[in-house]
Protein backbone atom coordinates (compact mmCIF):
# COMPACT_ATOMS: atom_id res chain seq x y z
CA UNK A 1 0.00 0.00 0.00
CA UNK A 2 0.98 3.55 -0.75
CA UNK A 3 -0.03 5.49 1.99
CA UNK A 4 0.11 9.94 1.42
CA UNK A 5 -0.87 12.14 4.69
CA UNK A 6 -4.41 11.99 3.95
CA UNK A 7 -4.71 9.91 0.70
CA UNK A 8 -4.28 6.16 0.78
CA UNK A 9 -4.23 4.06 -2.09
CA UNK A 10 -4.09 0.78 -1.14
CA UNK A 11 -4.21 -2.55 -3.59
CA UNK A 12 -3.91 -6.72 -2.83
CA UNK A 13 -4.87 -7.92 0.56
CA UNK A 14 -8.46 -9.50 1.95
CA UNK A 15 -11.61 -9.03 0.39
CA UNK A 16 -13.32 -5.44 1.49
CA UNK A 17 -9.41 -3.81 1.27
CA UNK A 18 -9.78 -0.09 0.85
CA UNK A 19 -9.16 0.68 -2.88
CA UNK A 20 -9.09 4.44 -2.44
CA UNK A 21 -9.85 6.62 0.82
CA UNK A 22 -9.16 10.02 2.13
CA UNK A 23 -8.80 10.26 5.57
CA UNK A 24 -8.02 13.54 7.94
CA UNK A 25 -4.87 13.51 9.85
CA UNK A 26 -2.41 10.42 9.37
CA UNK A 27 -5.01 8.69 7.76
CA UNK A 28 -5.55 6.31 11.25
CA UNK A 29 -7.88 8.61 12.55
CA UNK A 30 -11.34 8.11 10.41
CA UNK A 31 -12.84 8.75 6.58
CA UNK A 32 -13.94 11.00 4.94
CA UNK A 33 -13.91 8.98 1.81
CA UNK A 34 -13.95 5.20 1.15
CA UNK A 35 -13.95 3.24 -2.01
CA UNK A 36 -13.93 -1.03 -1.44
CA UNK A 37 -12.60 -3.61 -3.99
CA UNK A 38 -16.42 -4.63 -3.78
CA UNK A 39 -17.51 -1.45 -5.07
CA UNK A 40 -18.88 0.13 -2.00
CA UNK A 41 -18.45 3.70 -1.59
CA UNK A 42 -18.29 5.16 2.02
CA UNK A 43 -18.78 8.81 3.13
CA UNK A 44 -18.10 9.09 6.73
CA UNK A 45 -17.58 5.76 7.28
CA UNK A 46 -14.26 3.48 6.06
CA UNK A 47 -16.42 0.16 6.04
CA UNK A 48 -19.85 1.24 4.05
CA UNK A 49 -22.16 -1.47 3.92
CA UNK A 50 -24.05 -0.17 0.74
CA UNK A 51 -23.53 0.81 -2.63
CA UNK A 52 -23.63 4.14 -1.13
CA UNK A 53 -23.67 4.23 2.56
CA UNK A 54 -23.16 7.91 4.09
CA UNK A 55 -22.67 8.38 7.85
CA UNK A 56 -22.17 11.15 10.32
CA UNK A 57 -22.33 10.03 13.84
CA UNK A 58 -22.27 13.37 15.64
CA UNK A 59 -25.18 14.96 14.16
CA UNK A 60 -27.61 14.87 11.22
CA UNK A 61 -26.49 13.13 7.58
CA UNK A 62 -27.65 15.13 4.92
CA UNK A 63 -26.98 14.76 1.38
CA UNK A 64 -27.24 17.30 -1.12
CA UNK A 65 -27.96 17.55 -5.24
CA UNK A 66 -27.55 21.28 -5.91
CA UNK A 67 -28.72 22.38 -9.44
CA UNK A 68 -27.58 25.35 -11.01
CA UNK A 69 -30.16 28.58 -11.20
CA UNK A 70 -33.12 27.54 -13.36
CA UNK A 71 -32.69 23.92 -13.46
CA UNK A 72 -33.99 21.09 -11.71
CA UNK A 73 -32.48 18.53 -9.23
CA UNK A 74 -33.76 14.68 -9.12
CA UNK A 75 -33.22 11.63 -7.76
CA UNK A 76 -34.18 8.41 -9.60
CA UNK A 77 -35.47 5.86 -7.83
CA UNK A 78 -35.64 2.41 -10.42
CA UNK A 79 -35.96 -1.08 -10.85
CA UNK A 80 -36.90 -3.42 -13.83
CA UNK A 81 -40.52 -2.19 -14.24
CA UNK A 82 -40.34 1.42 -12.33
CA UNK A 83 -39.10 4.75 -12.76
CA UNK A 84 -39.57 7.40 -10.10
CA UNK A 85 -37.82 10.78 -9.71
CA UNK A 86 -37.96 13.07 -6.65
CA UNK A 87 -37.23 16.49 -8.00
CA UNK A 88 -36.86 19.87 -7.18
CA UNK A 89 -38.39 21.49 -10.78
CA UNK A 90 -37.12 24.48 -12.41
CA UNK A 91 -40.32 26.26 -11.08
CA UNK A 92 -39.07 25.51 -7.44
CA UNK A 93 -41.74 22.87 -6.92
CA UNK A 94 -40.81 19.66 -5.31
CA UNK A 95 -42.60 16.78 -6.97
CA UNK A 96 -42.63 13.32 -7.35
CA UNK A 97 -42.50 12.31 -11.50
CA UNK A 98 -43.61 8.79 -12.61
CA UNK A 99 -41.03 8.71 -15.82
CA UNK A 100 -42.16 5.34 -16.57
CA UNK A 101 -46.09 6.33 -17.21
CA UNK A 102 -44.73 10.25 -17.78
CA UNK A 103 -46.96 11.18 -15.15
CA UNK A 104 -46.40 13.89 -12.25
CA UNK A 105 -48.85 11.49 -9.34
CA UNK A 106 -47.76 14.18 -6.26
CA UNK A 107 -46.86 17.91 -6.00
CA UNK A 108 -46.08 20.77 -3.65
CA UNK A 109 -45.78 24.48 -4.70
CA UNK A 110 -43.49 26.74 -2.98
CA UNK A 111 -46.48 28.09 -1.77
CA UNK A 112 -47.56 25.13 0.57
CA UNK A 113 -50.26 23.96 -1.81
CA UNK A 114 -50.21 20.36 -2.53
CA UNK A 115 -51.57 18.57 -5.38
CA UNK A 116 -52.53 14.58 -5.76
CA UNK A 117 -53.02 13.91 -9.39
CA UNK A 118 -52.48 17.19 -10.54
CA UNK A 119 -49.63 19.50 -10.97
CA UNK A 120 -50.92 22.70 -10.49
CA UNK A 121 -53.25 22.70 -7.05
CA UNK A 122 -55.13 26.06 -6.37
CA UNK A 123 -56.09 24.47 -2.58
CA UNK A 124 -54.08 23.81 0.20
CA UNK A 125 -54.64 20.53 -0.79
CA UNK A 126 -56.65 19.67 -4.57
CA UNK A 127 -56.72 16.20 -5.43
CA UNK A 128 -57.93 15.32 -9.04
CA UNK A 129 -59.23 11.92 -8.82
CA UNK A 130 -61.06 9.80 -6.06
CA UNK A 131 -60.47 10.18 -2.30
CA UNK A 132 -61.31 8.12 0.44
CA UNK A 133 -60.71 8.48 3.94
CA UNK A 134 -61.20 4.87 5.61
CA UNK A 135 -61.41 3.73 9.11
CA UNK A 136 -64.65 3.05 11.62
CA UNK A 137 -66.06 6.39 9.90
CA UNK A 138 -65.46 7.47 6.14
CA UNK A 139 -66.02 10.65 4.41
CA UNK A 140 -66.07 9.78 0.02
CA UNK A 141 -65.87 11.66 -2.28
CA UNK A 142 -66.40 10.41 -5.89
CA UNK A 143 -66.92 11.35 -9.35
CA UNK A 144 -70.03 9.93 -11.48
CA UNK A 145 -69.38 11.19 -15.12
CA UNK A 146 -69.62 14.52 -15.34
CA UNK A 147 -71.19 14.78 -11.89
CA UNK A 148 -69.13 14.91 -8.29
CA UNK A 149 -70.94 13.34 -5.47
CA UNK A 150 -69.70 13.12 -1.63
CA UNK A 151 -71.02 11.28 0.67
CA UNK A 152 -70.64 10.65 4.48
CA UNK A 153 -70.32 6.78 5.29
CA UNK A 154 -70.74 4.71 8.85
CA UNK A 155 -68.78 1.61 7.76
CA UNK A 156 -69.15 0.16 11.46
CA UNK A 157 -69.66 -3.73 10.69
CA UNK A 158 -73.22 -2.79 12.07
CA UNK A 159 -74.18 0.01 10.36
CA UNK A 160 -73.40 0.60 6.47
CA UNK A 161 -75.45 3.82 6.07
CA UNK A 162 -74.73 6.65 3.25
CA UNK A 163 -75.84 9.97 4.09
CA UNK A 164 -74.59 12.71 1.50
CA UNK A 165 -75.78 14.05 -2.06
CA UNK A 166 -75.80 12.91 -5.31
CA UNK A 167 -74.24 14.12 -8.77
CA UNK A 168 -77.56 15.75 -8.83
CA UNK A 169 -77.78 17.72 -5.75
CA UNK A 170 -80.14 15.33 -4.40
CA UNK A 171 -79.89 14.25 -0.74
CA UNK A 172 -79.14 10.38 -0.79
CA UNK A 173 -79.69 8.26 2.58
CA UNK A 174 -78.46 4.73 1.53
Amino acid sequence: ATTTRGFNLRGGGSAGMHVFSATHGTGTDGSYFTITDTGKVGIGTNSPDYQLDIENTSTHAVMRLHAAANSSASLRLQNDAQHWDLNCQTTDTFAIYDQTRGAQPFSILPNGSVGIGTDSPNQKLEVDGDVRIKDARSLFFKRHGDNYAWRIRNESASDTSTYGFDGSNDLVFE
